[in-house]
């Protein structure tokens, strides 16, 4: 069957609403492109609003440099490297469809903090879809246990905030 890049955007969805898997995706590095730009252009607003003592795009370049890194050692350690493409794509372009969802929360309602129940309520829900979206991702392309793949998704989710504050002090 011939891939058709109008097909990609509802593959994503569908991995976004559980309902695919990053094997389904085309193996492009021009959409994986695509997803991270979409990605980094959705969060920049955020970044900026929320971490403004550090440059939005410092903190937009580590956080794609610790998800690729992460992503590429996962699966080389697993001896599928070659699944790295479509893999980074469906975590990337999920990212962007749950970022998009969230950025309204975020810049309506503000910080979510124990004084915004609201806000927080919603970051919540949100941050467990997103944790559902990563693991059944890596789940799929590390064929591994859903136990093993929400801790690893865990693992990489908080990394990533760990690793760029550690570098930015953020």
């Amino acid at each position: 069957m011939a891939e058709t890049s109008a097909s990609s955007p509802q593959r994503l969805l569908g991995i976004a609403l559980l309902r695919a898997g990053p094997d389904e995706l085309p193996c492009s590095n021009a959409l994986l492109g695509g997803t991270i730009a979409a990605t980094a252009a959705i969060n920049y607003p955020v970044i900026q609003r929320y971490t403004p003592e550090v440059e939005p795009l410092v903190q937009i370049l580590l956080l794609i440099a610790y998800n690729a890194a992460f992503l590429a050692v996962a699966l080389w350690l697993r001896g599928v490297p070659a699944r790295f493409t479509q893999t980074a794509t469906a975590v990337f372009g999920t990212d962007a469809i749950i970022s998009a969802v969230a950025l309204p929360v975020l810049l309506r309602l503000g910080q979510p903090n124990e004084t915004n129940g609201l806000a927080a309520g919603l970051f919540l829900a949100l941050l467990l879809w997103n944790v559902a979206v990563v693991s059944r991702i890596l789940r799929a392309a590390l064929s591994m246990t859903t136990g093993f793949a929400v801790g690893l998704a865990l693992v990489y989710l908080f990394g990533a905030s760990v690793f760029v504050r550690g570098l930015t002090g953020a």
